[in-house]
C-alpha cells in the first residue's frame, strides 16, 4: 500500500488506494487507519486523502546509514567534495535504475539531484553497473583479485541536462560493482580543462571506498594515461 504512492500521486484517497492494490474499500480503510496510527501515513489537508509521512523518511535514512556502503562512504564523500569543491554523491542500482543514497553539496551551485529518487540507468553512473563481471557463484565468495580496466566514466548531460558526472565504480570483496561514487558539476566547468583533476580525485575516492568494502586491486589495474579507460568518454 505504501508503494502505491508516487511523485505523480503523492496524495491518495481510500478508494484510489483500494483500486491500486486490489483490495475492497473496507479492507483498504482498515489498513489506512493502521498505517496512520503507526505514523507511516498522515492525513492531507481536509482529511479526505492521505500521504506518506516523514516517519518513512526517518526509517529510510536509518536503513541507509546502517548499510556498510553508505556508512563507509560518508567521510570519503565529504573529503571528495572539499577537494573538488563540487557536489559528491553515492549511488546504487535498483533493478534497471539507479538511486542516489547519499550526497554532500559543495560550495558551487548544487545539481538538481534528489537523494532517494530513482533515475534511469543511463549515463556514466548507470554504465558503471552494466560493466560488472558475471555474478560470482554462491560457493565462491572468498576475497579475490579481479582485473578492471575501466573504473571511471564521464558523461555530459546524459542523465541530467547541464550536469556532468564523473563516476567511479565501487567494488566489494568479490569484485562486484556495488556502488558508484563521484562528483556532479556543470558541463561548462568540466569543459574548462577540469576533467583530468576530477577524474583523478574520483578514482582515488572510489578506490578508497572499495578498499573499505574488502576489494583487492590487481597490478594490471593501473589507470591508463587518459584516466578514463577503454570505455573512453560518454558523449
Amino acid at each position: 500500500m505504501l508503494a502505491a504512492f508516487s511523485e505523480e500521486t503523492p496524495e491518495l484517497g481510500v478508494m484510489d488506494l483500494a483500486r491500486r492494490v486490489g483490495l475492497n474499500k473496507s479492507t483498504a480503510s482498515r489498513f489506512v487507519s493502521t498505517l496512520t496510527q503507526l505514523g507511516l501515513l498522515e492525513r492531507a489537508e481536509g482529511g479526505r486523502k492521505v500521504r506518506l509521512s516523514l516517519r518513512l523518511f526517518e526509517l529510510g535514512m536509518r536503513a541507509a546509514r546502517n548499510r556498510p556502503l553508505v556508512s563507509e562512504a560518508e567521510p570519503i564523500l565529504h573529503r571528495l567534495s572539499e577537494q573538488s569543491r563540487d557536489s559528491a554523491w553515492l549511488a546504487t542500482a535498483v533493478d534497471d535504475e539507479i538511486v542516489f543514497v547519499s550526497g554532500v553539496n559543495g560550495p558551487r551551485v548544487p545539481p538538481p539531484l534528489v537523494i532517494g529518487r530513482r533515475y534511469p540507468g543511463r549515463g556514466a553512473v548507470g554504465r558503471l553497473f552494466t560493466m560488472a563481471s558475471p555474478p560470482v557463484p554462491e560457493g565462491d565468495r572468498a576475497p579475490k583479485l579481479v582485473r578492471r580496466e575501466s573504473d571511471v566514466l564521464v558523461d555530459h548531460g546524459e542523465l541530467l541536462r547541464g550536469v556532468s558526472f564523473v563516476a567511479g565504480a565501487v567494488f566489494d570483496r568479490t569484485g562486484t560493482v556495488v556502488g558508484a561514487l563521484g562528483v556532479a558539476t556543470t558541463s561548462e566547468r568540466l569543459a574548462r580543462a577540469a576533467s583530468p583533476a576530477l577524474i583523478s580525485q574520483v578514482r582515488r575516492a572510489a578506490a578508497d571506498l572499495s578498499r573499505h568494502m574488502g576489494f583487492l586491486r590487481t597490478p594490471e589495474m593501473v589507470p591508463p594515461p587518459d584516466g578514463i579507460g577503454r570505455d573512453k568518454q560518454i558523449a
